[in-house]
């Protein structure tokens, strides 16, 4: 139990000094400082031989970033996805089926805040992609994942001190195929 003691009031410590009001007014002047977490879905569109797929895409991004009194803003974040890309089509009479599946990544950010308030950022970034694809033949099936470089870029606005909503782009070439992804978000900063 007396392990528990000081981390219990080092977090006691954090929560009184995050709802104080210098605090407070600090964050509110930085509305792109801290943790954040949400969801996003958008289209992805997958160019495979013999053509090309537009799918749905979702996912979650978890991240940390910090913005300079000057409007810069540095960042981190984690992504983990999925789409509905799946082919089917036969080889000598028996059934294919590739689905590419689960998508993780990660992705450093910088950006600039502009506006009233310093609300609305505009973004670029570069990462890794970490793509499952799986292929079915009858009745067997192997995956095998590839991990390449990502670029992103785009536009968020911070509805209030806690909510942003953002659109953005994203290029990968998993698994020998090109993949363009334009989607929406809303994420929460905590």
């Amino acid at each position: 139990m007396k392990s528990r003691q000081p981390l219990l009031a080092a977090a006691a410590a954090a929560a009184l000094m995050l709802t104080a009001p210098g605090v407070r007014a600090q964050d509110e002047a930085r509305p792109f400082t801290g943790f954040y977490v949400g969801p996003e879905a958008g289209i992805s569109i997958i160019d495979a031989n013999p053509g090309s797929s537009a799918e749905l895409y979702y996912g979650g991004r978890l991240g940390y970033r910090y913005q300079t009194e000057s409007g810069w803003v540095f960042g981190l974040e984690a992504r983990a996805g999925d789409t509905t890309f799946s082919e089917r089509g036969s080889l000598f009479g028996v059934p294919l089926r590739t689905k590419l599946g689960r998508s993780l990544g990660g992705e450093a950010l910088v950006g600039y805040a502009l506006g009233e308030g310093r609300r609305h950022l505009l973004f670029v970034g570069g990462g890794f992609d970490n793509s499952r694809l799986k292929i079915s033949a009858g009745g067997q099936s192997s995956g095998t994942t590839d991990t390449t470089a990502t670029i992103l870029a785009g536009y968020e606005w911070a509805v209030s001190d806690r909510l942003s909503l953002r659109l953005g782009g994203q290029i990968i070439q998993p698994n020998g195929l090109r993949e363009g992804r334009i989607t929406g978000g809303l994420f929460l900063r905590f």
